[in-house]
């Protein structure tokens, strides 16, 4: 029998689990039990980094390559839909600016919710379907509101209202999870409609509220160009979000989206200031 300290028999490995994973008293929340499942920690050996390491760096080069490919097929063709030739086609550099910014920080915000909501509702699935189903309803609501009734005719008035949203969407998922997780699921998808419904509505407004302003410059003809430009930035937004989520954190990404439509007034302000 080998006698050097390098040597390893599966005894060695056999992970050990503290008899306080198993305590037969009644949490006093999910969380508890949570945070008693952590302080066992019985999984601490039975994860082997040699092992791992493999695995970890060829998920982390799919999630570099998958972004850098959409990004350049992205460029591509925001290039295509701001050098189109006609007046009339073309998009105005500012706006293909604020299409793809307004996409991007869509997804975001959307993603971000969900995996905010998901200890909430108790399963990813939950939070897939009741946030995505709310987020569809409530964009259709503002999409409306926009279209039909003009509610907003600038940035300042927008964008000031859905960062402010935005802002409560995370006070709002940050105190469910806190104080709301003994609930049964009905009362649950109820909060997390008074949640995330606010922000759906004002996100929704975007993309009408941009075209609106793409056809009064006399660019009717360019208006599929911007459900174009919306369709890619979300795809590309989908997967940096996904990715930004594993390092930046839920609340990070969130607060990344608000940030991107602030952005999206500046490219307002901009267009404004160039239109011949």
């Amino acid at each position: 029998m080998p006698t050097s300290r390098t040597s390893c028999t599966m005894e060695d490995r056999t992970p050990t689990i503290s008899p306080r994973a198993f305590s037969t008293a009644p949490p006093e929340s999910p969380l508890k039990a949570a945070a008693d499942m952590m302080r066992a920690r019985p999984w601490t050996s039975m994860t082997f980094p040699a092992e791992t390491s493999g695995t970890w760096y060829c998920s982390s080069w799919i999630k570099v390559f998958t972004i850098l490919l959409f990004g350049v097929v992205s460029v591509a063709v925001m290039a295509l839909v701001g050098l189109r030739r006609g007046r009339e086609r073309r998009v105005p550099w500012p706006w293909v600016l604020y299409f793809f910014v307004a996409g991007v920080s869509y997804m975001c915000v959307e993603i971000g919710l969900i995996a905010k909501t998901e200890l909430f509702l108790g399963s990813p699935l939950y939070a897939v379907a009741v946030i995505l189903a709310l987020f569809l309803a409530s964009n259709g609501i503002g999409a409306y509101l926009q279209d039909r009734l003009r509610v907003f005719r600038g940035p300042a008035t927008l964008v000031l209202p859905a960062v402010a949203a935005i802002a409560w969407g995370v006070l709002a998922t940050h105190l469910c999870n806190a104080r709301l997780l003994s609930l049964p699921l009905p009362l649950k998808i109820l909060c997390a409609a008074l949640c995330v419904v606010p922000a759906g509505t004002f996100l929704g407004m975007f993309y009408p509220f941009g075209v609106e302003r793409v056809v009064e410059a006399g660019r009717r003809a360019a208006v599929p160009a911007t459900y174009a430009m919306a369709t890619l930035s979300s795809v590309w937004g989908s997967s940096w979000a996904m990715t930004a989520i594993t390092n930046l954190g839920f609340s990070a990404v969130i607060l990344m989206g608000a940030a991107g439509y602030a952005l999206t007034g500046a490219l307002y302000l901009v267009a404004r200031r160039l239109r011949p």
